[in-house]
């Protein structure tokens, strides 16, 4: 039995929201402890900040909404994306 959900992802018109610990350009406290905590036992803690957004485009999707919000003390990005009409 195979899934579904790959082939929706590659429709055109499909959408992916993506919750990610959010890389900021100045870090406070919290989050530069636990990228510390994550180089050091990154088997325990195995989810590190990214740059959701550009890693998102680079694939080449375009961001219809963004927002951060903040979990034990961590940014996080919270993403609606979906893909670029290649066809215009």
């Amino acid at each position: 039995m195979t899934s579904a959900a790959p082939t929706r992802l590659e429709r055109p018109i499909g959408r992916l929201v993506v919750v990610a610990l959010a890389a900021t350009r100045h870090p406070g406290q919290i989050e530069r402890a636990y990228v510390a905590l994550h180089h050091r036992f990154g088997r325990l803690l195995d989810c590190r900040p990214i740059p959701v957004r550009d890693v998102l485009a680079d694939a080449g999707s375009r961001v219809r909404q963004a927002r951060v919000g903040v979990a034990s003390g961590l940014p996080v990005d919270h993403v609606l994306a979906e893909p670029v009409d290649r066809s215009a």
